[in-house]
């Protein structure tokens, strides 16, 4: 997509005109094509049936489609035109583009082999969740996001994190699984020590709950979050799970995604520092319950250094995740 968009934009083609390479199924039919228009936009146009009526066109910040028109396909040797589906990527960040790579790979490979445009609009609907949410402000901070990352791509069974990762809306807990049914609120900081601030609610609630403690280090020489989220992507086996990843991620990030995915850290070192702590040994205070009327919530900071903790090998061996 990338060569597409370079080509498109260097040589200047026209409206309804895309800079394309074809892509093939494995029976040797060309299922799409990728490429770029001279906007800088990324594109894939799909070949697909028509119906008795096109879908609805879509058209959203980061994202639109149209079904069942005719454009120029330039493979930088012919043009030709073609009825397809047009599915742009509006946004020219790089990390939106990759994002946007990463779905159509997904999507081509959810359709069937001779798909009408039908098909191509059902399964663009699964994802336009992700898109939308690009477009809400950000839910977490980098140092955070770094650190629930560095638990899903410690664990032996990261499928089993990504479900449970802000599976519960309404909770305060950023991961609740329930076989085995076990809660990981994750704490990030960038200081040398594991002073952490907790809620009353995370720290005095019912239920088998850990703090997941990471230590993260911004630095220009380390990796982009970018590449450490598709590294994990990567290692997910199921297209459902990469699909929910993906939408989690992306809701977190919301609108900074770009600038989230592009931001850098030294990966290893959130690796060694990562430690688990059960919360009745974490310290807490004393508190009368029920609060006061006029109190909504407590927070406090708590130094974790003294405590118990579980290394990732033996916290995730013991849960089989």
């Amino acid at each position: 997509m990338a060569s597409g968009s370079e080509r498109a934009s260097a040589e200047g083609l026209l409206d309804q005109t895309l800079a394309v390479s074809a892509i093939a199924t494995e029976a040797g039919d060309t299922l799409a094509y990728a490429g770029g228009a001279a906007s800088g936009e990324y594109v894939a146009a799909i070949v697909a049936r028509a119906g008795t009526s096109s879908p609805v066109p879509v058209r959203m910040a980061a994202l639109s489609a149209e079904f069942g028109v005719r454009y120029r396909l330039d493979d930088g040797i012919t043009q030709r035109t073609m009825r397809v589906s047009v599915i742009r990527c509006r946004s020219v960040d790089p990390e939106v583009q990759t994002l946007f790579a990463s779905f159509i790979h997904e999507l081509l490979l959810a359709l069937p082999s001779d798909p009408a445009e039908t098909d191509v609009a059902d399964e663009l609907a699964r994802w336009l969740g992700l898109f939308w949410r690009l477009q809400a402000p950000p839910r977490t901070d980098v140092v955070g996001l770094v650190g629930e990352l560095t638990l899903i791509g410690a664990a032996r069974r990261p499928e089993a994190w990504v479900r449970g990762w802000h599976s519960v809306p309404t909770s305060t807990i950023d991961f609740v699984l329930t076989q085995p049914p076990v809660e990981v609120e994750v704490k990030a900081t960038q200081s040398a020590t594991r002073a952490h601030t907790i809620s009353a609610d995370q720290a005095f609630s019912s239920g088998n709950r850990y703090f997941a403690s990471v230590r993260v280090e911004l630095r220009e020489s380390g990796m982009t979050i970018g590449d450490f989220a598709r590294r994990i992507a990567d290692g997910l086996g199921a297209s459902q799970d990469r699909e929910a990843f993906w939408a989690i991620l992306a809701a977190e990030c919301g609108a900074s995604f770009g600038e989230f995915m592009a931001e850098r850290f030294i990966a290893d070192v959130s690796d060694r520092s990562l430690e688990f702590f059960r919360r009745e040994d974490v310290p807490r205070p004393e508190l009368g319950y029920p609060l006061p009327p006029d109190v909504s919530g407590v927070t406090f900071r708590s130094d974790f250094s003294a405590s118990p903790s579980q290394g990732p090998d033996d916290f995730f061996a013991e849960l089989g995740l």
